[in-house]
């Protein structure tokens, strides 16, 4: 699918500039770019977030009473 979009000149000029910098074409760039962005803001697998809470049990050290006396902690 092919889509237009619209740039400012100076939008265009910097985006050929970093191009030419990185050897590649206005289009190879906003591809690279729109991939990142899609793939920063992917939503996370359910399998993934397990694994990284998982990972991080046991950890840390607290007050062995934090859950019960929480509120005397914060003052």
């Amino acid at each position: 699918m092919k889509a237009e979009i619209e740039l400012t000149p100076e939008q265009w000029e910097r985006l050929n500039t970093i191009a030419r910098e990185r050897c590649m074409t206005v289009s190879q760039l906003l591809e690279a770019l729109v991939n990142q962005a899609l793939a920063e803001n992917a939503p996370e697998d359910w399998e993934e977030r397990k694994r990284r809470a998982l990972s991080v049990v046991g950890q840390f050290r607290g007050a062995p009473d934090l859950s019960q006396n929480h509120d005397e902690y914060w003052e």
